[in-house]
């Protein structure tokens, strides 16, 4: 009884659902052409960012093939994967309708599918890919009309030489003989249930990207076959049992395409199924893409690639890969894709755009220096601890010389980005920005994601879980490089039918993720990267350029990844090279130069007599050699009791000089508990139920002001038990608290990542509120007392310069980023 009583619901919602929008006017009844079901081949065209042809797509009509030359096999693994009820519903499955508008309502309108084959035909042929209800309904309407007037054989021969089957074929004959090397009469039952089951995801489910993942899917149809009774059990049994059977695969896929532009087309099906848009509109023909492809560029950056002169030698059994991104500042217009080297292989794994690695130090003008300067916390010439030094939870990172080229003490901002030394970021992180959480907010907003395990002091060196791919990098940088503003990478600007009716139409939303000083000042400081540091590779004669470079270590010999992410006034363009699966054979050895030269081999023959301008000017920095006077100025301490975390938060007024430090000590201490340029400090480990008094002095040349004091209670709340709190020491991972470390790259289609990343160990962090208040005014002194003495508000303050951290351990690496 409550079967049929839900069932009844099921209905009227349907029938209401369409009467009050046909009704109410909110949806125009679509119109039904049935000349287009005859699949006349029209070429689709893609166009380049001046309009001009760059690739002409034709479907191939001589493919086609009628419902009598299509073998048994496919029509009944079809008919079972894709709608088991075909031959008894008349276009609409209420039943699978009703569920989807159900489901769609409860998820606020955008989750469910539920349609027939008759209804994926209209869609097809007639509507965009987007989930809403009121596409449905156009479905419903035009499926009906479809059942009108075609048979139920002529509908599914229809079905199966247009339906998309991956690796850019489009119909059965295509894809049987694109994947098998056989006509679609001659597909035999595992054949066809490999067929059958890449309309679900067919980048996913492609066979020559996913085997497994294929092979998986279409032992799932051959079950799907056997509860319709379509086989029988010995039958699925017998197929189950077979291999794929592929054909060898070899150069680029038959989609009749003619183009070189094998990676860009790629990266235009995979954004118009995220814009809503069926890859089959583009792939069977009719349709004009007007696209921010520049082919000069795109065309210098494959010859680039197919040039084995321009990558390090590889080992025998692997090659070391590459992916390649050029986008637009100005508009976020992709220019330029290339997904890998050797062959190019039609929706093969693309490196630019699917694959996830760690992006090393690339990652430093993100999450540790764009958001200090952004915040006001850090200047070019502002002094950062460069030091063998511990920070939480035993993390100890290492520059890449372990100071054996440079001797450890301070070193400026632009020093520390264009030497690439590792300690100054990490200490900038942890000490400036307080932990990781301002820089990770700071590289979100320029769409780079983060797992919740990379919420440690590693991720300010680049470790994280999954990593980034070179398009999300290109589009990070972009504001650098267009005072502040980030503009959406997107390749797509507007998709058009044959009647000239729009399907698609980028919708620009530029957004202002940093302030325009921030762009200005961090550019200035990457331009000393290209012009003297780590980057010299990528200069281009008479262009400027900046950028930064990035590695992951492997082992103490060699490198994971190796990255450049730079920028003319006009072009941003991110590298990324590594051996797909890197172990204790397959590392690389002093690479780390060949991203930025790949960038200025690509770049400099295309603006090349181009007037790309001048980066905008920074603002006026003064040299930290000569630190002006230091005369009646008075430094506001304040100090606030986080009892959550255990920690102590002191906040003060930064002093308008440039290269001040400012040395942080308790009372009844010898020597300083930080040293750092910016106004602000975090005591994670302060003495617990105490009265503990702090005080500051700030060093500029040499005078000294010293702060007045703050006396802050660390009193625990009465249930918490100071025994229960969990130790520092190592994450979980190996004996050393290191995580273990992967490749972080994906498959197309949403398949899982493995973890891994930096060969940096993880660390936890927790900062206190910061609650700024009134606690009186400091003095100004010209010498700081004597180790021992008391200072005028009582603290005792150790013998200026003896500030001291741990002797190294165990630290690691050789190479420059």
């Amino acid at each position: 009884m409550w079967k049929h009583f839900i069932r009844a619901i099921l209905v009227i919602v349907l029938l209401v659902g369409i009467v009050v929008v046909l009704v109410g006017g909110a949806i125009a009844i679509p119109k039904f052409d049935k000349s287009k079901l005859e699949f006349h081949s029209q070429p689709s065209t893609i166009l380049d960012k001046n309009g001009n042809v760059a690739i002409k797509i034709d479907t191939g009509a001589s493919d086609y093939v009628t419902f009598d030359q299509i073998s048994s096999n496919m029509k009944h693994a079809i008919v079972a994967t894709e709608d088991n009820r075909f031959y008894d519903h008349g276009g609409i499955d209420i039943r699978g309708i009703a569920r989807a508008l159900l489901v769609d309502i409860w998820h606020g309108g955008a989750a469910e599918g539920g349609s027939t084959i008759t209804q994926q035909l209209a869609k097809m042929v007639y509507l965009n890919q987007s989930k809403t209800i009121s596409r449905k309904i156009h479905e419903a309407i035009l499926a009906a009309q479809i059942e009108h007037n075609f048979s139920k054989d002529e509908i599914l021969e229809k079905y199966l030489n247009v339906v998309y089957l991956g690796d850019g074929q489009t119909g059965v004959q295509d894809a049987a003989k694109d994947y098998f090397g056989v006509s679609a009469k001659d597909l035999t039952l595992d054949q066809a249930a490999v067929l059958a089951g890449l309309p679900k995801a067919p980048s996913y489910y492609d066979p020559f990207v996913n085997p497994k993942a294929a092979l998986d899917r279409r032992n799932t149809v051959l079950d799907l076959m056997y509860k319709y009774g379509y086989i029988t059990d010995q039958q699925r049994q017998q197929a189950e049992a077979q291999p794929l059977g592929l054909r060898k695969k070899t150069g680029q896929g038959n989609n009749n395409a003619t183009t070189n532009y094998g990676y860009y087309l790629d990266y235009i099906l995979e954004e118009a199924k995220a814009d809503g848009i069926d890859p089959q509109q583009i792939l069977r023909g009719g349709v004009t893409v007007y696209t921010n492809m520049d082919q000069a560029m795109q065309a210098s950056a494959e010859k680039a690639y197919q040039n084995n002169a321009n990558f390090p030698k590889s080992a025998s059994d692997q090659l070391i890969q590459s992916g390649a991104v050029f986008v637009d500042p100005k508009s976020g217009g992709i220019l330029a894709i290339v997904g890998a080297r050797g062959a190019f292989h039609q929706e093969g794994f693309d490196y630019a755009t699917m694959s996830r690695r760690s992006p090393g130090s690339a990652i430093k003008p993100l999450v540790d220096y764009g958001p200090a300067i952004d915040l006001g916390l850090l200047s070019p010439n502002d002094m950062l601890v460069d030091k063998p030094m511990t920070f939480g939870n035993g993390y100890r990172p290492h520059d890449w010389d372990n100071w054996t080229v440079h001797k450890p003490g301070m070193v400026t901002v632009r020093e520390a980005l264009r030497e690439s030394w590792n300690v100054p970021a990490v200490w900038t992180m942890d000490h400036i920005l307080g932990g990781p959480e301002k820089g990770i907010a700071f590289a979100k907003r320029l769409g780079l994601t983060f797992d919740p395990s990379d919420d440690n002091l590693s991720v300010a060196i680049g470790g994280m879980k999954y990593g980034v791919s070179p398009l999300q990098m290109a589009q990070a940088y972009s504001p650098f490089d267009n005072s502040g503003i980030l503009n959406k990478a997107h390749a797509i600007e507007k998709v058009v039918n044959s009647t000239g009716d729009v399907l698609y139409q980028f919708q620009p939303n530029p957004t202002r993720v940093m302030k325009s000083s921030t762009a200005a000042v961090m550019t200035d400081l990457m331009t000393t990267v290209v012009k003297s540091g780590t980057g010299v590779r990528a200069q281009i004669p008479g262009v400027p350029v900046a950028g930064k470079t990035g590695t992951s270590e492997y082992n103490y010999n060699g490198d994971r990844d190796a990255w450049f992410v730079g920028y003319t006034p006009q072009v941003v363009g991110a590298i990324w090279m590594g051996y797909p699966n890197t172990d204790a054979k397959h590392y690389m050895t002093g690479e780390s130069g060949y991203p930025a030269g790949i960038f200025s081999t690509i770049l400099a023959p295309v603006i090349k007599g181009q007037n790309q301008g001048q980066f905008p000017a920074a603002p006026q920095e003064q040299p930290v050699q000569q630190p002006p006077a230091a005369a009646n100025q008075t430094l506001q301490l304040q100090g606030q009791w986080d009892p959550q975390s255990n920690s102590v938060t002191l906040t003060w007024n930064r002093l308008e000089q440039s290269g001040v430090q400012y040395s942080v000590f308790r009372k009844g201490t010898t020597q300083a508990i930080g040293t750092i340029n910016a106004p602000m400090f975090i005591d994670r480990n302060p003495p617990l139920n105490q009265d503990v008094v702090y005080i500051v002095v700030a060093t500029i040349g040499n005078k000294n002001i010293q702060s007045n004091t703050v006396d802050v209670k660390t009193d625990q709340p009465a249930a918490q038990n100071p025994s229960s709190q969990q130790p520092a020491g190592n994450l979980p991972g190996n004996s050393n608290g290191n995580t273990p470390a992967g490749d972080q790259q994906s498959q197309p289609g949403g398949s899982s990542l493995q973890p891994g990343g930096s060969s940096e160990p993880p660390q936890q962090n927790s900062t206190g509120n910061t609650n700024v208040g009134n606690t009186g005014t400091g003095n100004t002194n010209t010498n700081l007392p004597k180790s021992g003495d008391t200072g005028s508000q009582g603290a005792v303050l150790p013998p200026s310069g003896n500030l001291q951290t741990p002797p190294a351990t165990n630290t690691e690496g050789k190479k420059k980023p």
